[in-house]
């Protein structure tokens, strides 16, 4: 089940493959007296998390994982448009020709 991991800095969330044991003692790697574990991002390749710059954990399903990100990517792009950046426009073109 597909984890979204909530970070301090930056606040930000990533979506990774796993479960909460990911976190258990012998999970962990040390790096002086920072303990660190390396996750599987759900859309490719790794991430290396800091245990102390996690704010909180959140299991959710691969269909409102997909439905949150649908609802980003919309919201992401209305605030593109009102701030005046180029947005490609999602053209239809009639087939056929004219009568």
């Amino acid at each position: 089940m597909p984890l979204l991991i909530f970070l301090k800095q930056p606040n930000r969330a990533i979506a990774v493959k796993g479960d909460r044991n990911l976190l258990d003692e012998g999970t962990l790697l040390k790096f002086d007296k920072v303990l660190a574990t390396w996750f599987e991002k759900i859309d490719g390749g790794s991430v290396l998390i800091i245990k102390d710059n996690i704010s909180h954990i959140e299991e959710i399903s691969e269909e409102e994982l997909k439905k949150q990100k649908a609802e980003y990517e919309k919201k992401l792009k209305q605030e593109r448009q009102k701030s005046g950046q180029l947005v490609s426009p999602n053209l239809i073109f009639p087939r056929g020709g004219r009568n």
